[in-house]
């Protein structure tokens, strides 16, 4: 697993999954400030497994939630037009959440970050078995045709409940 270097906010990374056979950029949303994640009273830290070496958060309750992550670095092939959105997660028996999931996609070299929605779709995305095991998943939720002008450049591609 390695960090992309020079990223705004640490939580990037990429490995090669031996399974599809493809270099797999991810991030770790724990650590923005898109939920109270340090506040006790929403989310368990004291919980088994890490996710980059960093804690595994459990939610243990919420009055709002729109969490994102942005992985930053992500270098398009020019000959490859699609992006694959996979999602790690466990849920456990009293999950439930009923919301809208976004893929952003920006230029890196736009110093303005102006982030283009590329899809959407509801949570739970329709098809997608969510266990409630409290087991950690990789769950494919989509694949997306991204728009040309991405193509062949170093982008970030963000994440998004709503």
């Amino acid at each position: 697993m390695l960090v992309i270097p020079d990223t705004k906010e640490n939580n990037s990374y990429k490995k090669y999954d031996k399974e599809a056979k493809t270099m797999e950029y991810l991030c770790y949303a724990g650590g923005n400030e898109s939920m109270w994640t340090e506040a006790p009273e929403y989310f368990d830290r004291n919980c088994s497994g890490k996710v980059f070496g960093k804690p595994c958060l459990v939610l243990k309750a919420v009055c709002w939630f729109n969490p994102w992550g942005t992985i930053e670095g992500v270098t398009l092939p020019k000959n490859s037009s699609t992006l694959t959105l996979c999602i790690y997660h466990a849920c456990t028996r009293n999950y439930s959440l009923d919301s809208g999931i976004i893929m952003e996609i920006a230029d890196l070299a736009d110093e303005e970050l102006k982030y283009l929605s590329i899809w959407n779709d509801r949570w739970p995305v329709q098809g997608v078995k969510l266990s409630k095991d409290g087991v950690h998943r990789r769950q494919q939720l989509c694949t997306v045709t991204v728009p040309e002008a991405y193509l062949g450049k170093k982008v970030a591609v963000k994440i998004r409940f709503n």
